[in-house]
């Protein structure tokens, strides 16, 4: 399942402190441990712990990085005293490590003296719905428990997807009504207590009379969906409800977490292809851009279609965007290397083990240290099998087929 918490930064610093701070690196200044006051566990540690590269990248270049860049709001103001430093982005799972740096940077301008302060709160699906303020003032850190994660995840919803030019003449989908924080709020907490049915059926009834499928709520309603489908039959009428509803608002294709929920959901139960077809068209029309999550999703659903043709268009249209396994140096999709475990399997089905061969390398050395999890993954993949005699074959994976394991992330 996938789920994510937005990240609100703010930083109104002294030109002096910024000139310190920018060049300085996150492996300086770790935060404490238990920073992000989290009590489930998966969520601190996936929030807490950064990711593998770019510990040694000046914060002026962190900031700057795709992940903050694309689908936020970003605004880091050099040319001004004192510079004036704003940033809002949802991460999802594979991606929370990313808040950890922003915390990094947090720690450094208390050091440096300078005021600051980050926000982060759950997108309504995450596994635990609390909202944190950490705000660093008179060189020390405090943490406050926020009243209102929700509407605060709302705000950050629509001032990030809200304002872009409409087409068409249709009108942005609504997000954050009264009645619609409520609704979330309880499918949430059907849902967290283990009632994943009564979470879909509530999102049900409030569509069946003739609300509107927001970003929101088809974020909710496809996550939850994944978990509660109603069996046989009756799940081609939930897959209708998803496909009319994006039929019917193309811009929903604009809001990222709810697509990549939706490819998932499409490509587990019966409509891969479907899926495939969904991201091509999403980036052509140009409501998305490839980031790594809706690319990682994109390949897994291909690997679940085996369609040669879907598959070729698919690695085109990434390759279009950047993606290059043979390069060295680092490549435009690094942030998620699940997704080359992905495009090998796609590479051996359209003959080209060469590609492949350096999608598996790639995957494995893009992981420092290595993820089990990946390493498995990939060694137990039987689509791979026929390279595994290949002394190219990394020496990690060598010895591990075995039993598949389950392929949706």
């Amino acid at each position: 399942m996938s789920w994510g918490y937005w990240f609100e930064l703010e930083a109104s610093l002294p030109r002096a402190v910024w000139n310190e701070v920018s060049k300085q690196a996150p492996k300086d200044h770790a935060p404490g441990a238990g920073w992000s006051r989290f009590r489930t566990n998966a969520v601190a540690k996936a929030v807490e712990r950064p990711p593998s590269r770019g510990l040694a990248e000046p914060f002026a270049k962190v900031l700057a990085r795709p992940v903050f860049v694309r689908e936020s709001v970003h605004r880091v103001g050099t040319r001004t005293d004192p510079v004036a430093i704003r940033l809002a982005v949802l991460l999802d799972r594979s991606q929370l490590g990313n808040g950890a740096m922003l915390a990094a940077f947090l720690e450094a301008i208390r050091v440096a003296g300078g005021e600051a302060l980050l926000r982060v709160v759950s997108d309504g699906t995450a596994p635990e719905s609390a909202g944190w303020l950490h705000r660093i003032r008179r060189g020390a850190w405090t943490h406050e428990r926020l009243d209102e994660p929700l509407t605060i995840a709302d705000r950050l919803a629509a001032e990030v997807h809200g304002d872009e030019p409409d087409e068409d003449d249709l009108e942005p989908p609504a997000i954050g009504t009264t009645g619609e924080h409520a609704l979330l709020a309880e499918s949430a907490s059907r849902f967290s207590g283990g009632d994943a049915a009564g979470a879909r059926t509530v999102l049900e009834a409030w569509l069946d009379a003739g609300h509107p499928m927001t970003g929101a709520v088809l974020q909710n309603y496809a996550v939850i969906a994944r978990q509660a489908m109603p069996g046989g039959a009756a799940n081609q009428a939930v897959l209708a409800r998803v496909r009319g509803a994006v039929a019917a608002q193309p811009l929903l294709a604009r809001i990222e977490d709810p697509l990549v929920n939706v490819l998932l959901l499409f490509g587990e139960h019966g409509a891969a292809a479907e899926a495939v077809d969904l991201a091509l068209d999403a980036v052509a029309r140009g409501h998305q851009r490839w980031t790594g999550g809706l690319a990682l999703n994109a390949t897994w659903a291909a690997t679940v279609a085996r369609d040669r043709r879907r598959s070729a268009r698919l690695l085109a249209a990434l390759r279009a965007a950047g993606y290059d396994p043979t390069r060295r140096g680092g490549g435009a999709f690094d942030e998620e290397p699940r997704l080359y475990a992905n495009t090998a399997e796609l590479h051996v089905a359209l003959g080209e083990p060469e590609l492949a061969l350096a999608c598996v390398a790639r995957a494995v050395r893009r992981v420092a240290p290595p993820d089990p999890e990946l390493v498995r993954a990939l060694g137990r993949e039987p689509a791979l099998a026929p390279l595994h005699a290949d002394p190219r074959w990394p020496q990690a994976l060598r010895g591990s087929f075995a039993k598949p394991p389950k392929r949706s992330r």
